[in-house]
């Protein structure tokens, strides 16, 4: 097999945050910032406001590049209040050439949620070749 992507995964790993809200971030693993791209495998978003829908947005972009209202995330899901949303995809996402994310009070927004969102996803990483 040829192509930069050889091999799936070589890396299979989680990450988890208590506090996703307005402000871009670069998707981390052992607390550093991850710059290679990633495969999304999975995960849950919590929304812990009693009434708001709150929105989760994941770019394929440094976070450094995403401009929130502006720049169109790959991926948006809504997390309705008090509640947690499975990220159940299919086949793993590529999110090249990096993955980044923020949370949002509408689906294409800027403007933070009334909560802060919890996040944890599954991701893999592939060995370039």
């Amino acid at each position: 097999m040829s192509g930069m992507w050889r091999q799936f995964p070589s890396h299979v790993g989680a990450e988890h945050r208590e506090s996703v809200t307005n402000t871009v971030v670069d998707h981390q693993r052992d607390g550093a910032d991850w710059t290679d791209a990633v495969w999304l495998v999975g995960g849950d978003v919590y929304n812990p406001h009693a009434t708001d829908v709150a929105y989760l947005q994941l770019f394929a972009a440094a976070s450094a590049d995403v401009t929130l209202g502006t720049d169109g995330a790959l991926l948006a899901l809504a997390v309705p209040p008090g509640a947690s949303v499975s990220i159940a995809v299919r086949q793993p996402v590529l999110f090249n050439p990096r993955l980044s994310y923020a949370a949002t009070s509408t689906r294409t927004g800027s403007v933070a949620p009334t909560s802060a969102l919890t996040l944890s996803l599954l991701f893999a990483r592939s060995v370039a070749g």
